[in-house]
Parts: structure tokens; sequence; C-alpha cells
């Protein structure tokens, strides 16, 4: 009997065991990046960062979690109480920065639709004054890659940069943006020397829609007679 007893109790402890969850594993659940839940969890003051790795506040401890070690990679982790999965606080939270992260990506999307928009309509007018004109750097990266168009006539070759700012924007065009495409420009000649030689008249073009030049670029231009900036508005 008290065998009968003894292992009813075990299974009953066995039962109320709490199951405890890592930070991917929930990530996983609530679809979002293991970064984006850490970086949530730091917002509502549940866990801190430390030199090697996360610890859970008092806060969080009350939430259930618990600091752990890894002693083959010296760092600290936290564990969730599963039911934190349940937390109203959390799952409004997460859900308010969805909704933020997804503004965010409509508004890179138009910013990209834009961008590609000026970028189309100077690559058409230099088609209509006859020049022979490539895109450049085209790939699936979001990042800027310093060269638009590459625009060739006769002698004359134009490596332009297009920039669909908005003058009222905080977006400027620096020395250091100009900086970037000068050395672009460099590295493009030693790839294709056919080019780099004396036979080419060779010239760097910012073409802007509005005035975005920061006074710091005004001053690079007016040392460096091989990068002109242009302001074409796209209604020409």
């Amino acid at each position: 009997m008290f065998g009968l007893l003894n292992k009813k109790m075990i299974g009953e402890k066995k039962k109320s065991r709490s199951t405890y969850m890592s930070v991917a594993n929930l990530s996983d659940y609530f679809k979002i990046t293991s970064k984006e839940l850490n970086k949530i969890f730091l917002e509502l003051k549940w866990s801190k960062q430390t030199d090697n790795g996360w610890i859970p506040t008092t806060l969080g401890k009350s939430k259930a979690a618990v600091g752990k070690y890894n002693n083959k990679s010296n760092q600290k982790y936290i564990m969730w109480n599963e039911n934190i999965k349940n937390n109203f606080e959390l799952i409004k939270y997460i859900k308010h920065f969805k909704e933020i992260n997804q503004s965010q990506i409509v508004s890179d999307e138009q910013k990209k639709a834009k961008s590609d928009l000026y970028e189309e309509f100077i690559y058409n007018k230099y088609k209509q004054m006859n020049y022979i004109v490539a895109s450049h750097g085209k790939d699936n990266s979001k990042k800027d890659c310093a060269i638009d168009l590459i625009a060739i006539k006769d002698k004359e070759i134009f490596f332009i940069q297009c920039k669909n700012w908005d003058a009222n924007s905080n977006s400027k065009i620096t020395d250091e943006h100009i900086k970037k495409t000068r050395k672009k420009v460099l590295d493009f000649l030693e790839d294709n020397p056919m080019f780099d030689s004396n036979n080419y008249k060779k010239k760097t073009l910012y073409i802007t829609s509005e005035c975005v030049l920061h006074w710091s670029a005004k001053h690079y231009l007016s040392k460096h007679e091989d990068v002109e900036h242009l302001i074409i508005p796209i209604s020409q």
C-alpha cells in the first residue's frame, strides 16, 4: 500500500513540475527572432545583459524566470517558465513590436520604390541624350551600392549616384557619401582598365531631385573637379 502511495506521490510531483523554455524556443513560438525577444525582455525590465550573457531581474524572477550558466561557453542565460507564453503584458508588447516593425518595413519599401523610380527616370534621361547607360551594382542587397548608373558617350564616361531625397528630411549627402562613391569609381576603373585611360573624360555625378547637400559635401565638391552635383527634379 505504501508503495502504491509513494508511486502516486511521485507521479503527482512529476505532473506538477513546471516546464521551462529557452529564448530560442519562445521566439519560435511568438514568430520573432531571439534577438528581438531579448530586446523586449530588456525593455520590460525582466532581464539584464551582462558581459557574459543574460540574467533575470527581480521582476523577471517574479515571472518565474531562472538564471542558468553554461560551463562550456561560460555564458549566462535564462530559462522561462512556459506559462510566460500566456502573459498578457508580454503578448501585448510583442504585438505592439510587430506593428511597429511592419510599419518600418512598409516605410523602407516605399523609400526603395521612390529611389528606384528616380533612378529609372535618370536612366531614361541619359538614354535620350544618346548615352549608353547601364545599371550598376544591382542585387538583392538593401545596401547602398554607391554607383547607380554608368553612362558612356563617345569618350565621356559618367559614374552616377542618384538620390531622390526630400530637402525637408534629415537625410543629407555628406562628404563621406561622396568619398565612398569616388572609392567605388577607382575600384571600377581598376577592374576595367580599358576605361582608365586619358582617352576617356571621367566624372562622378551626384544627381538629386532636390538640394540635399550637407555643408561638408559642398566643401568637398569645391576641392574636387572630378565630382559634380546636379539637381534634376523628377518632373523635368
